[in-house]
């Protein structure tokens, strides 16, 4: 088993320095570790970015403006954004495609949505940083390189936040991750966007 994670993230198994190897292991576990007080927080908060988009995105299907907020709120609270206090401009602040996007769920509790949501934006970073080590030259720059985003990214206090409030930056790192890993990977000039 040991040895297929160490093939997975691109590592020689017989890492010789075990100064190296606990700083690895450590590194793991601290990002599991995160990864367990992110998903309390996502139980503990309310997520104040994803509720407008999910609300947003509710009226838009609705067939009403998510951007203006009526003076005489909706009866169903699914409708209903607790950080919107006065009527006027909503917090909505996407375009529709996205709205599109965020009606994926709609019709789903909002709680379950947050879970989702919690769990999309952790595969994402682990997915950006599989491809970053994928596409990274020496076993020593992977070596440093998994370290370095496990505990600087995985573990950092803006890391969680994100996840918490339910934000959507992590989906554009994984897109540049994703375009960075096909341009290395291939010489497909397309897909990459780059000269």
């Amino acid at each position: 088993m040991n040895n297929f994670i160490y093939n997975l993230i691109g590592l020689n198994y017989s890492i010789k320095n075990r100064l190296k190897l606990i700083i690895l292991i450590s590194c793991f576990l601290l990002a599991g570790f995160s990864f367990l007080i992110s998903m309390a927080n996502v139980y503990k908060y309310g997520g104040v970015d994803l509720r407008n988009r999910v609300v947003g995105a509710r009226l838009f299907l609705k067939g009403m403006n998510p951007y203006i907020v009526p003076a005489k709120p909706p009866e169903d609270e699914r409708f209903l954004d607790p950080s919107q206090r006065y009527p006027g401009h909503s917090r909505v602040s996407v375009s529709p495609p996205i709205l599109l996007f965020y009606g994926i769920f709609a019709k789903i509790h909002y709680m379950v949505q947050r879970v989702i949501w919690a769990i999309m934006d952790w595969i994402a970073i682990i997915t950006s940083l599989f491809l970053l080590l994928k596409s990274a030259g020496s076993e020593k720059v992977r070596y440093y390189l998994i370290c370095f985003c496990l505990l600087f990214f995985c573990c950092g206090y803006f890391w969680l936040l994100h996840v918490e409030r339910g934000q959507c930056y992590i989906y554009l790192a994984f897109l540049l991750s994703l375009a960075f890993f096909w341009k290395i990977n291939t010489n497909n000039r397309f897909l990459a966007a780059s000269p």
